[in-house]
């Protein structure tokens, strides 16, 4: 026993091992997106993480049970007693063997919750008598809950954990993290042979060139601020593209000479002790020991630009520098020089009561440490961390918002809802196949009756919720858009007042570049500014204007339209409007794939909300119609069992009538049909004793009169042959006392035969094999 219970707990702490290692060792991250449907590899991974939870907890439920078996706990006597002492004892041992790990995974109260759900599965296993089927239903759903439950677990953990990971990747970057970058974007577009063939070739879009060099290096994977440009012989720009770079670079100043042989990388003077760390990195095009151009590539770090907010999503990577496990915009980092406060990024600035938690933080062996704290009555956990670098102390803390309940709940239900499938399936297959026999009685009826009634007025009121908030999010949307086109409209117009002779593409930058709006503008149908001037010139976007919104605006003479444009899979709004300056009719256009609009309530964000709230309002109406349809059901049943034992012949039975209504009437009804029918068959025994008796008694006497038949004759042969004074009297005389005696004995039989009848049967002793008796 001792043994079996090692490999059991054993086995728990493997399967906690191995969940773990699916959050954190996959890239696949099953809680990111706040999408209900996941794609097809999660859907799967889900599977095949399901399949392998039924196999360990089934093997985890048999050890219980052989356990069980070896201390006896299944027998008819004191079987709760114990059942209870084996689960206190189960779940002490448990207690001592995970707190003596070094490393557990998991907390006391979630081995608590999992051994209880494998015993409850004993439970019925041992003393419900359910099927293998319906054990296999019952080990899948509390393998599910188990599964799940460790899976949010460990990817709370890893957030955590991800906390820790920013804050080294942002040391990282200080270090050698852009040096490399540059370096290896370099060598990489040195080895693209379509690169170096333009140079040497008319008519190419180097700008086009340029974005791919860029979409296959590693700055596009990290998702940092940077850029490629490309030369010429004479070192005059040929093509470029860059995101978030702040500024223009003159490169060729910041180097006296430029090795031919090899990488030129270094630091931009200007960002020693600056806020933006930048590298710059040049390689030259050599073909016969001639330069044919030159390949540039600047990379920049900055802590207020973390997560590549100001990249726009369709130029994101999904392994970004911060890693896949956290949303870098719900991220909260404060930097500390020297105790005061130097850099922050995210949209809160703390005061100075609200960094005390950070300053007063607990730092362990390693100048790190966690802490929780809270601002504007909002908590937070943060990972703070300690470094010393050239005598000056360096404080970085990084912050998230603790998961809220709704998050919790959405988390929870995305992967149960899905198993939940799996398990649906699994049941039909039982179904199917006939291996699953499940009756339809009433209380499954009176529970789908009650499921349906339910669900799909929630259904509906969650589908009829979502619509509204997305339409109020699209209106949202139109709003914010349209707000920004009048901004600039207004902008512009009024630089055009105070300076007539400035051209429309000059007040068109200063616009954009004061207002912070990223826009385009268009006179018919062809581009005339565009403040992403560079994606244009990759041909990532079309110089035309959006065929629907030429149509809607130029031919039904409508001054606004919104409309959803792609770039491959991504979708985005955008909103266009007709303008007028200085008597020229434009239309400016503005988007939300450059301009980043979070509505109060987003579609994913109500998402979030109604799957989340409204799957716990399900599971509580389930859990609640299984109650009432029980309830209800009950007396039916209780009503049917006594049924059964009348027809059986026991009308000895009595229902406790504590019902009401009809039930009340129906139950006094039948204990008053069942005293009838015991006081009929008391009446009816009593008949029919009576008439055994009769029948007795009748046979009797027959049996009697027969003897006294041949007695009388007898006698009255013996009176004829006395009064005839007959010679053989003498004989005859022995002849009728011989009859009369033996006829006398024939009653006498009679008599002993009715008073033996009379008695109960003598006891029989004799041996008995009892087992085929039971059997």
């Amino acid at each position: 026993v001792p043994a079996l219970l090692i490999i059991f707990f054993f086995l728990l702490r493997g399967l906690s091992a191995a969940i773990k290692s699916v959050i954190f060792d996959s890239t696949i991250r099953y809680f990111k997106d706040a999408t209900p449907v996941p794609n097809v590899d999660i859907l799967f991974m889900n599977l095949n993480v399901l399949m392998f939870g039924i196999a360990a907890i089934l093997a985890m439920a048999g050890l219980v049970m052989v356990i069980g078996l070896f201390l006896k706990i299944k027998s008819p006597k004191y079987e709760l007693i114990k059942f209870s002492i084996y689960f206190i004892s189960l779940q002490t041992f448990a207690y001592y063997f995970f707190d003596y790990l070094p490393e557990p995974l998991i907390t006391h109260p979630m081995v608590f919750l999992f051994i209880t759900l494998i015993l409850l599965l004993l439970y019925v296993a041992y003393y419900k008598m359910q099927s293998f089927s319906q054990l296999l239903l019952y080990g899948t759903v509390i393998s599910s809950i188990i599964i799940v439950i460790l899976m949010n677990y460990f990817n709370l953990q890893l957030e955590r954990q991800s906390l820790k990971t920013v804050a080294f990747e942002i040391i990282r970057a200080n270090e050698n993290l852009l040096h490399y970058m540059s370096d290896e974007t370099l060598n990489k577009a040195l080895k693209d042979d379509e690169l170096m063939n333009s140079f040497f070739r008319s008519n190419i879009n180097y700008d086009a060139e340029a974005f791919r060099v860029w979409s296959n290096s590693p700055m596009q994977r990290e998702s940092i601020s940077s850029g490629i440009f490309l030369y010429d012989m004479d070192k005059r720009e040929i093509g470029s593209f860059s995101v978030d770079l702040e500024k223009q670079y003159n490169i060729f100043n910041y180097f006296d000479v430029i090795d031919l042989s090899e990488t030129n990388i270094k630091e931009v003077a200007d960002s020693i002790g600056s806020d933006v760390i930048t590298y710059v990195g040049v390689i030259p095009v050599v073909r016969r020991e001639i330069v044919s151009g030159y390949i540039v590539a600047v990379t920049a770090f900055n802590i207020r630009n973390i997560g590549s907010k100001n990249i726009p999503d369709f130029l994101k990577s999904n392994k970004a520098l911060l890693g896949a496990a956290i949303d870098a915009s719900l991220l909260k980092i404060f930097e500390f020089n020297n105790g005061q406060l130097a850099q922050v990024y995210g949209d809160i600035y703390p005061s100075r009561e609200q960094m005390i938690p950070i300053y007063n933080a607990n730092f362990s062996e390693f100048n790190d440490a966690w802490i929780n704290f809270s601002i504007y009555d909002e908590n937070y956990i943060a990972y703070v961390i300690k470094l010393f670098e050239n005598e000056n102390e360096r404080v970085i803390t990084v912050a998230a918002k603790e998961k809220e309940i709704t998050w919790d709940l959405f988390n929870f239900f995305k992967i149960f809802l899905l198993h939940t499938i799996f398990i649906l399936l699994l049941f039909v297959f039982l179904k199917v196949t006939k291996l699953l026999k499940v009756q339809a009685s009433f209380r499954i009826r009176l529970l789908y009756a009650f499921l349906l009634v339910s669900i799909v007025p929630l259904a509906l009121l969650a589908v009829y919720n979502r619509e509204v908030v997305s339409e109020r999010s699209e209106k949202a949307i139109f709003t914010e858009l349209s707000k920004r086109s009048d901004y600039l409209e207004n902008h512009i117009t009024s630089q055009l007042t105070k300076h007539e002779d400035r051209e429309l593409t000059t007040a068109f930058r200063n616009a954009g570049k004061e207002l912070g709006i990223s826009f385009a503008v268009y006179q018919n149908t062809d581009l005339l500014y565009s403040s992403r001037d560079e994606l244009y010139r990759t041909g990532l976007f079309n110089y035309k204007l959006n065929t629907k919104a030429h149509y809607s605006l130029n031919y039904l003479s409508y001054r606004k339209y919104l409309t959803i444009e792609y770039i491959d899979k991504y979708t985005f709004d955008a909103y266009y409007r007709k303008i007028n300056i200085n008597n020229v009719p434009l239309i400016i256009g503005v988007n939300d794939a450059f301009n980043k609009i979070r509505p109060a309530f987003s579609s994913a964000d109500i998402d979030v909300i109604l799957f989340g709230i409204y799957s716990f309002a399900l599971i509580i109406i389930i859990i609640v119609s299984t109650m009432l349809a029980n309830q209800i059901s009950a007396p039916i049943r209780r009503l049917t069992k006594a049924t059964e034992a009348v027809a059986k012949g026991d009308l000895d039975i009595e229902l406790k009538n504590n019902e009401k209504g009809e039930m009340r009437d129906l139950y006094k009804g039948f204990n008053l049909m069942t005293k009838e029918l015991q006081k009929n068959q008391i009446e009816l025994a009593e008949l029919e004793r009576e008439g055994a008796w009769k029948e007795m008694a009748k046979q009797v006497a027959h049996e009697i009169k027969n003897p006294l038949t041949p007695i009388k004759l007898a006698v009255q042969q013996l009176i004829a042959s006395h009064k005839d004074k007959s010679k053989d009297f003498d004989k005859i005389f022995r002849k009728v006392t011989k009859t009369t005696l033996n006829q006398i004995d024939n009653l006498g039989q009679i008599a002993s035969e009715f008073s033996s009848f009379a008695k109960m049967p003598s006891i029989k002793l004799e041996k008995l094999d009892v087992v085929p008796v039971i059997k």
